[in-house]
């Protein structure tokens, strides 16, 4: 690895170049800078201390600051704010006619001349005028972590939805509309108020200005007699504790069952296990805990040899496991410079075969060990903090190195040592953390060029956090173990997150993936010039409930998608380099697959210019249906006035996205819908005697 790392540092050098520099060896950093969703959020009227920094590389690649002679503040348009000679902003008011700006900093360094700049958006923020309040219990009690949603009559199946606390108490706060209300947990019937049990039966809450708070909207949920029970063990009797089992009936899931046809429960200290609230049906009942063999009952490995458990209006008992350990892999990882071991190194293997991934950290020795591996062939990857990731590859070249695991043999001596990470152009720093809260998460970062594809990346410390430098223009993303990869800016559309970096930190707030049944998804992603698989591309699924899915291709692009139910799944691949794609996808009984064909993006040079069209021109949003962001693209044949507004479908006025002169060409716009409420949305161009309006969907 150490004989790549001059051509790496040689790259890195060579993509970047300053804006308004005659000399790529100097940079101009405002702080503080834009996200990589491509704008500062700034409140009407909010002042802000802007400072700027020029900076010159050295041959070695180390980056000094150096002395600026003058420096030049500015704002455009003027609309958008004022900016003093000190780089104190002062954003407009929220009824200012640009909801977008530039801050623009112009410095003289020696005989050059250096510009930076920082796009900035006003964050308007949408009126929740009205609460709905009220409490879910059962007959046992209260029930805490509930999920009690909120949806749009106009149109259903749009969800705002809150969780209850531990006294079962909940309040959302809505726009002005007209709603229906539905409580539903695990091991309890979905309810609709007031006491219905579909959607059409429920009662319709409309909002009244002299009532603005709406209370007193209380479920008491009914909960189903079955439950399925038993004991986890290995193979020599020993109790496991912390493992996951999960029970599924393998069928299309009905209105009102769907939240039922699924449950899942935690083996305790002795072992024991109980999966409550269970319908009458054939469930097929799954165990996995890290370090063991997943098992399907009774005794199989495949689903669909799998004994079903009858469930009716009791309990069943005696449902046991004995776990297999299986096989593993294991090494150590050091520092290529130093040999010296690297301690909380994070290690991903991947089954190249069932696709899925185990990861764990290595000790203050550098040592690792990965267990409970099925017989098959597998890659190693590992990074750490600071350091450069790599896969595993013995035989040193640009192939992927394959590790095969036999049996309940432990494959050692998969060692890796690790560059550390080179100076570049511009430093990248934040977190990664569990939405939740939860800790423990092995998280890794990709900074991508999207100019030449090259990849750069590392992984977070113990507590979660990174810090490395890289090409100016990155789009950077973040990814652990179980949870749903973020594209920087909290968007799964890797167009929406392309910047010029993150200087003042930015934080990743990663969810789980989503748990709906056992059925699987797999795919292959290919690479429409030529035909060959996209290695390590970002593949998203939702199902008609709005659950959300991740995974990862192979090298080959093979990728699969587990824990789904059966039914309708939208796939989509957001992959630096490529233009976003997405399908429907059907899963019957337990399985489904496809193949995606990616088209390559194309880079438009000044020369190659694409055509102007003739009258302005509104295009579809993407992602449709989206959650919570969307672009919006549009074009225009000269410079003109434009204004992009989003209404809801009773003609309110919900959103300015864009309200400025604009020149000639194709423009983007960002909508983030966090704040409304899901349903259909039209969105409507407006350029001087020209007009066209679109539709578009917020699934949440």
């Amino acid at each position: 690895m150490k004989k790549l790392l001059p051509l790496l540092v040689t790259l890195l050098f060579c993509t970047c170049v300053s804006a308004g520099a005659q000399n790529n060896q100097y940079m101009l950093s405002i702080t503080p800078s834009g996200s990589s969703a491509a704008y500062l959020p700034v409140a009407p009227g909010q002042v802000i201390q802007f400072t700027a920094k020029a900076y010159q590389f050295t041959a070695a690649g180390t980056k000094v600051e150096v002395p600026i002679t003058s420096l030049v503040w500015s704002v455009t348009p003027a609309s958008f704010g004022t900016i003093t000679a000190q780089g104190v902003f002062t954003a407009s008011a929220q009824n200012a006619t640009s909801p977008r700006g530039t801050i623009i900093a112009d410095a003289v360094v020696g005989n050059l001349t250096l510009r930076a700049s920082v796009a900035a958006v006003l964050q308007i923020q949408p009126h929740n005028d009205y609460t709905f309040s009220g409490n879910v219990s059962s007959a046992s009690g209260p029930i805490d972590g509930a999920q009690v949603s909120v949806m749009s009559v106009s149109a259903l199946p749009f969800l705002v939805s809150e969780k209850t606390d531990a006294n079962g108490n909940y309040s959302i706060d809505l726009p002005a509309g007209s709603y229906i209300i539905r409580a539903q947990t695990t091991g309890f019937l979905t309810e609709y108020f007031d006491n219905a049990s579909t959607a059409t039966q429920a009662t319709t809450f409309f909002t009244d200005s002299a009532n603005p708070v709406v209370s007193n909207i209380d479920f008491i949920l009914s909960t189903y007699g079955g439950s399925i029970a038993g004991i986890i063990s290995d193979e020599n009797g020993k109790p496991i504790a912390d493992a996951i089992v999960a029970a599924w009936i393998n069928g299309r899931p009905s209105t009102n069952a769907a939240g039922a046809a699924y449950g899942r429960a935690t083996s305790a200290a002795d072992g024991s296990y109980l999966i409550p609230g269970l319908p009458a049906g054939d469930f097929v009942v799954r165990a996995y805990v890290s370090g063991y063999i997943a098992e399907y009952y009774d005794d199989e490995t495949d689903l669909k040899r799998a004994t079903a458990v009858a469930v009716a209006n009791q309990p069943v008992t005696g449902i046991d496991f004995a776990l297999s350990a299986g096989g593993g892999i294991a090494g150590t990882i050091t520092n290529e410079d130093t040999n010296a071991p690297i301690g909380q190194a994070s290690v991903i293997v991947r089954s190249l075969q069932q696709h899925f991934e185990r990861a764990g950290r290595t000790s203050a020795q550098g040592q690792y060990s990965i267990d409970g591996l099925p017989s098959g062939t597998y890659t190693v990857f590992a990074s750490a903090y600071r350091f450069i990731g790599e896969y595993y590859n013995a035989s040193n070249t640009s192939v992927v190195g394959i590790v095969t695991v036999t049996g309940t043999a432990t494959v050692t001596g998969i060692d890796l040592a690790l560059t550390p990470a080179p100076a570049a152009p511009r430093m990248y720093r934040g977190n990664v953390v569990a939405r939740s809260g939860a800790a423990g998460l092995i998280s890794i970062i990709e900074a991508i060029n999207p100019d030449n594809g090259l990849i750069l990346t590392t992984a977070t410390d113990a507590e979660g956090a990174f810090e490395f430098e890289a090409w100016e223009n990155s789009v950077l993303r973040a990814r652990a173990v179980g949870y749903v990869g973020l594209y920087a800016g909290n968007t799964h559309n890797w167009k929406e997150s392309r910047w010029d970096g993150v200087q003042s930190g930015v934080t990743f707030a990663l969810d789980p993936v989503s748990e709906s049944g056992l059925a699987r998804f797999t795919g292959q992603i290919n690479d429409a010039a030529g035909g060959a698989g996209v290695a390590n591309a970002w593949v998203y699924g939702m199902d008609a409930a709005g659950s959300l899915y991740f995974a990862v291709t192979g090298p080959s692009g093979a990728f699969g998608i587990s824990n789904t139910a059966n039914g309708s799944l939208d796939v989509m691949v957001s992959e630096v380099g490529f233009e976003p794609v997405s399908t429907a996808a059907e899963i019957e009984d337990a399985e489904g697959s496809g193949t995606i064909t990616a088209q390559r993006t194309v880079v438009t040079s000044v020369e190659e210019a694409a055509a102007l069209p003739d009258t302005p021109m509104l295009l579809q949003n993407y992602p449709n249906p989206f959650n919570p962001a969307t672009t919006i693209s549009f074009s225009v044949p000269e410079r003109i006035h434009v204004r992009i507004t989003v209404f809801d479908l009773l003609g309110k006025e919900v959103a300015v996205l864009v309200n400025d002169f604009v020149d000639a060409g194709r423009h983007d716009v960002v909508w983030n819908a966090a704040k409304f409420p899901s349903g259909i949305y039209l969105y409507r161009l407006d350029a001087a005697s020209h007009s066209q309006t679109l539709r578009m969907t917020l699934l949440k």
